[in-house]
């Protein structure tokens, strides 16, 4: 059987943090980021670029509402050297660190921001700049940072900074605890990214994304299906609005409801001559899953090669359901906890 619960985050794992704390850690009630996709240029699948390869940090932001939209937003990350170790759990540059042991100015290691403070609006295009592996960088629209690996990077990893605004300008102030913020949100939300990412130094660091092909997902004992976004009923009444015999949108009523996570075992990447462990959570945006992190570890084989584990979803009660049925998202994210993530989404028709 699969292993339920915390989960260590290991250093080669991508972090990504959001500003306010949620009322459950599955249930999506504000603008979230759910993890970060690692695709090398030119070698989509593989998350570790080599020196002299570049790396797309692709961040899914999801919300409760369908409506949401990432067109408007901007976003600001820096990349530079991951320290050896962090001080206190705190993400900060290696060239931060080694700047402050010689001595010198620390905001020389950042020489793009000339002065104590930089937003976005700063910037000219392409609103980016680069002093051999730090970066500064600002993205419109859905976050998707690209980054540099220069030729001569010697470390194994680098380290990513971030913060995504829903509105507003994105600014850097490295005197600030918090070093990120959003001038001028008007409201807006705002969720802080950080992460480390592997550099591919050794044939041995070498790492894919998971796949979703060998990824199964079924509702009490039904195939569950991807949606389509442009059939979709509306999130408020959707119960008139169902297609009959749509495997991807189910009609269902409250009460605890079963789901079962299947992964074909022989999909998994080997390290060190083991399967790799693969980590899966679902989130949605109402209700409450079982809980938040599934694991099939490396050492399990499954049944006919088949690993599969089920949790337990609780919708909200019927007094809190729209007249006419609401519809509701769920987002699984599968990690191999070295890197590698994917993203697929669910729903379902509450009525």
């Amino acid at each position: 059987m699969a292993r339920a619960g915390s989960v260590l985050l290991v250093s080669l794992l991508l972090v990504v943090g959001c500003d306010s704390d949620l009322p459950r850690a599955t249930e999506v009630v504000n603008m979230r980021a759910l993890g970060a996709r690692l695709e090398v240029l030119d070698d989509e699948a593989r998350t570790t670029p080599r020196p002299g390869e570049r790396l797309r940090v692709s961040v899914p932001i999801v919300a409760p509402s369908r409506d949401f939209d990432v067109d408007g937003m901007t976003s600001m990350f820096i990349g530079c050297t991951a320290p050896d170790r962090f001080t206190g759990g705190m993400p900060i540059c290696q060239e931060l660190i080694d700047a402050a042991l010689s001595g010198e100015e620390v905001s020389n290691a950042l020489p793009m921001l000339e002065g104590e403070r930089l937003a976005c609006s700063d910037l000219q295009a392409p609103r980016r700049a680069q002093r051999e592996a730090v970066s500064l960088q600002c993205v419109n629209d859905a976050p998707a940072p690209i980054f540099d690996v220069p030729e001569n990077f010697e470390a194994d990893s680098l380290l990513m900074l971030g913060i995504v605004c829903q509105r507003g300008d994105p600014y850097v102030e490295p005197l600030d605890p918090l070093l990120f913020g959003c001038d001028d949100s008007d409201g807006g939300e705002a969720v802080r990214v950080q992460g480390i990412m592997t550099v591919e130094q050794r044939a041995s660091d070498r790492n894919l994304n998971p796949s979703l092909e060998a990824l199964t997902i079924l509702r009490e004992g039904v195939e569950w299906l991807e949606p389509d976004p442009e059939t979709l009923p509306p999130e408020e009444g959707c119960e008139n609005a169902v297609p009959e015999n749509d495997p991807a949108l189910h009609s269902v009523v409250p009460g605890t409801h079963v789901i079962t996570l299947r992964y074909d075992a022989s999909e998994r990447e080997e390290v060190d001559g083991e399967p790799e462990d693969v980590e899966l959570t679902v989130y949605t945006t109402a209700g409450e899953m079982e809980r938040r992190f599934t694991v099939f570890e490396g050492s399990e084989s499954g049944t006919n090669g088949r690993l599969e584990s089920t949790l337990d979803w609780d919708p909200p009660k019927p007094a809190d359901i729209p007249t006419g049925g609401q519809l509701v998202r769920f987002f699984v994210t599968l990690r191999d906890q070295r890197g590698g993530f994917a993203l697929t989404e669910r729903v379902v028709c509450l009525r």
